[in-house]
């Protein structure tokens, strides 16, 4: 039985109670309800502090207040339910010497008796120190964290696909502009094809360039074509014309940039040869053995070759490969490939190339074409074009392009949709302007097809127009390698090119004789 204490003084506990109260488990509740009234407590004088000021605040002001100093019914039923957990853990207490709850770390062998610290509440310092230590920190709210979960799952992706929209419709209004200026070139250098490739070119004094060859290496294999002389185009500045009647005074320049029209691939060197000079660098190779197929007739100066095997010199492999024959050119250059492919299996050997390149530092793109382990030589597949007083030729496109693809897949000019055909139109009235226009344009893609000058002169502004937007991107690229001018788009497609190109004085290095290059 429990002893009944006097009035006033505190119960006496039985013998169980303090069985109870000196086990593990009561020492661990013990301390926990001291947690509670120390939390308590604090709160209790946090109040206190809070009326205090109220009650200043009233004194200084001179006026009624009344002051409602009841409990809340929220905080009553909250200190009933705190009341009546502890009274729960009283009457379970009695068995829970056995339960499997953590160890003190302060009272590992529980022998030393509960103790009860109160925190005491320093002042506070600062924004941060306003809490009352003695009140736990807010845990972080998990209805936060779910809050913020549709913004990331739902707002975001709407937000993106609206970026996304907005992009695609400045693109749309971009592209069907209908004439108004799109873009000025910011003068940006365009790297062109071909650094890897060699024009060897043959000049005779009486019959123009009678030796083409555009050779070149891709890893593995090497490729030299063979182009024929009178293959036909439209020369800036000349008109119609042959590549073998392009003067070569400019180091072979114009040429270059002719074939580079024609064949669609970037020429990085040329080399311009006379029959001495061809004589010369072919020296280090001799003697060639060439099998001749059948008798071969030079002209000039007059020179039999009968069908068979021959080991030749230098001078007759010159003879041999650029001399003009009886036979047609196509013919012609049949007997020029048989003596190339001999020289290019004599320049295999690589002290036969150095001393070759000793003589001549540009042909390096011929003896890596050579010492490649698979080469092949080609002619540029043409047209005949029956005209009164010689032969013309003409390219057959579609079989030139995927030669092109398969032998110089790198040194291409234009991009994967072709190369725009290009017309130019000069507006300046100067000469020469469609020659310099071409040195920038070809080697940056474009195709010029036709060259023209504007009646009257008297253009301002240089403009790059393009018809179709599948040649707006190309046509950019030309107005980049120019380095002047504007991008329009042209109210009408007119069906004569894809681009068109007039320049006016307002580019000094196309529109002015001291600028032109």
């Amino acid at each position: 039985m429990t002893e009944q204490p006097a009035d006033g003084a505190a119960p006496v506990p039985t013998r169980a109670q303090r069985r109870r109260q000196q086990s593990w488990f009561g020492r661990r509740r013990a301390r926990k309800n001291a947690r509670r009234r120390t939390r308590r407590a604090n709160s209790v004088t946090t109040s206190a502090i809070d009326a205090r000021s109220v009650l200043e605040a009233i004194e200084t002001n001179d006026r009624p207040v009344d002051l409602d100093l009841t409990v809340p019914p929220d905080l009553s039923t909250e200190i009933e339910t705190e009341t009546e957990t502890e009274t729960e853990i009283d009457r379970t207490g009695s068995e829970g010497d056995d339960l499997a709850l953590d160890d003190d770390p302060d009272d590992p062998d529980g022998s030393q008796p509960p103790s009860v610290e109160v925190p005491v509440d320093p002042a506070p310092r600062g924004r941060r120190a306003r809490r009352p230590s003695g009140r736990p920190a807010p845990k972080p709210s998990r209805t936060r964290s779910r809050s913020l979960a549709p913004f990331w799952t739902r707002t975001m992706p709407a937000i993106a696909g609206a970026l996304a929209l907005l992009v695609a419709v400045g693109v749309m209004l971009r592209s069907a502009n209908d004439g108004t200026d799109v873009r000025r070139s910011a003068a940006r250098s365009v790297k062109p094809a071909g650094t890897g490739t060699l024009l060897l070119v043959h000049h005779s004094a009486l019959f123009g360039n009678d030796l083409i060859v555009l050779l070149g290496r891709e890893r593995s294999s090497g490729s030299a074509l063979l182009i024929p002389a009178a293959t036909q185009l439209d020369v800036p500045a000349l008109g119609v014309a042959t590549l073998g009647a392009i003067s070569v005074d400019d180091q072979g320049a114009r040429l270059a940039t002719s074939v580079e029209n024609v064949v669609g691939v970037g020429v990085g060197r040329t080399v311009v040869l006379d029959d001495a000079g061809l004589t010369a660098v072919m020296g280090p190779s001799a003697p060639l053995k060439v099998t001749l197929g059948a008798q071969v007739e030079i002209l000039t100066p007059p020179a039999t070759f009968a069908g068979g095997e021959h080991d030749l010199s230098a001078a007759q492999a010159t003879q041999l490969m650029a001399g003009p024959q009886s036979v047609n050119e196509l013919d012609r250059l049949v007997t020029s490939g048989t003596v190339l492919e001999a020289w290019l299996g004599r320049l295999a050997v690589r002290t036969v190339a150095r001393q070759t390149t000793d003589l001549q530092s540009g042909l390096a793109p011929l003896v890596a074409t050579a010492q490649a382990p698979d080469h092949r030589i080609d002619t540029l597949p043409v047209d005949s074009i029956a005209i009164t007083g010689g032969e013309r030729f003409a390219v057959r496109e579609a079989d030139l392009v995927a030669y092109v693809q398969r032998a110089f897949p790198r040194e291409r000019l234009g991009s994967d949709r072709g190369r725009p055909r290009v017309e130019v139109l000069n507006g300046t009235g100067f000469l020469g302007v469609a020659q310099a226009v071409a040195d920038k344009v070809v080697p940056a893609g474009g195709k010029i097809t036709l060259t023209e000058n504007i009646q009257g002169f008297g253009q301002n502004v240089t403009e790059v127009v393009y018809f179709q937007d599948t040649w707006r991107d190309g046509a950019q690229r030309l107005l980049d390698a120019m380095g002047c001018g504007s991008l329009r788009k042209a109210r009408k497609d007119l069906g004569i090119s894809d681009v068109t190109i007039v320049v006016g004085s307002d580019c000094p290095q196309y529109g002015a004789p001291e600028g032109i290059k």
